[in-house]
């Protein structure tokens, strides 16, 4: 007599736990390939592959092993002063990560890039007292934009934040601050 205490008293053919043992190696082979490195071979398994995993609906760029956060873009912000000279400041990059306002902060830095109608004025405002001693006329919102780098630039000594191409957004007028001309 078949022990069939697994299936509830029903009795199961053994093509049964076949096919199903089939289906779940289909499966997990399926994720494997999608994740897998580009090569030939590959790229013929995912064309094989390629139906079952978008029916599964786990065909997407989320990558099985670790995420790709790819570039970044980086708020920064220069002071012009009252002699027509331009200071540059990193805002993000010089934030203590443990500081428990971090997050405050950065969530307004990004603020105030994306929204600059509603949080340029008073940016401008706190940067232009921060830097008083620099007699700012104004303040220029800028985004340093990071380039991706491959491993032969690392080896070669490129950090991930040199030669950032940096866009100018918007600049605010430090009102009564430093000489005018």
């Amino acid at each position: 007599m078949a022990d069939d205490r697994c299936s509830g008293g029903l009795p199961h053919a053994p093509w049964v736990y076949g096919a199903l043992s089939g289906v779940v190696a289909a499966y997990v082979g399926g994720l494997l390939i999608a994740a897998g490195p580009e090569s030939a071979l590959v790229g013929d398994a995912y064309e094989l592959a390629y139906p079952a995993l978008e029916l599964a609906n786990i065909n997407n760029d989320w990558g099985f092993f670790s995420p790709d956060p790819g570039p970044g873009d980086l708020p920064r912000y220069e002071v012009v002063d009252g002699e027509g000279k331009t200071h540059r400041f990193a805002w993000m990059e010089a934030l203590d990560r443990w500081d428990p306002a971090f997050f405050r902060y950065t969530t307004l830095f990004v603020n105030v890039i994306d929204n600059g109608d509603v949080y340029g004025e008073p940016a401008a405002a706190f940067l232009c007292r921060k830097h008083a001693d620099l007699r700012p006329r104004k303040i220029v919102f800028t985004v340093a934009h990071q380039v991706d780098r491959t491993p032969e630039d690392v080896v070669a000594g490129k950090g991930i934040l040199e030669d950032m191409p940096v866009e100018k957004l918007y600049f605010k007028a430090c009102a009564d601050q430093g000489a005018r001309p």
